[in-house]
């Protein structure tokens, strides 16, 4: 018999624990959404997308909930154990802070919901 060891979880299913804990919330249940950027194309597929719009390293979520210090949230949310990101999301992550957003990156959904609610209490630090 093998022993236990703890798997970390994809990063799609940290996503769906997130978007389900997100849709109760009695704020931001109607007030995020997910852009989704990730996933293998054609070059075809691809040309295509950026001619629509689609931009590399856009964060995952965003919450268009202001706060007396920031526009809205953006999180880039990551598997618990700690990935690196590209550097077209720390383009992102850094462009959004400058223009008044709270920009960051979250290790797992646990991380992004303490995330959320510290930004939605006003007790984030930069």
């Amino acid at each position: 018999m093998k022993p236990c060891r703890f798997e970390i979880a994809e990063e799609k299913i940290e996503q769906d624990a997130l978007v389900e804990w997100m849709s109760y919330h009695p704020v931001i249940k109607d007030l995020f959404f997910k852009i989704h950027n990730e996933g293998k194309r054609t070059p075809r597929q691809g040309a295509k997308l950026k001619r629509q719009g689609l931009k590399a390293g856009v964060s995952d979520i965003f919450i268009p909930f202001p706060t007396k210090s920031h526009h809205g949230l953006w999180i880039e949310l990551k598997r618990r154990k700690k990935y690196r990101c590209t550097n077209e999301q720390q383009i992102w992550i850094d462009r959004m802070n400058e223009l008044g957003y709270f920009a960051t990156f979250a290790f797992g959904w646990e991380h992004a919901r303490e995330i959320i609610e510290k930004y939605l209490s006003g007790k984030l630090i930069e």
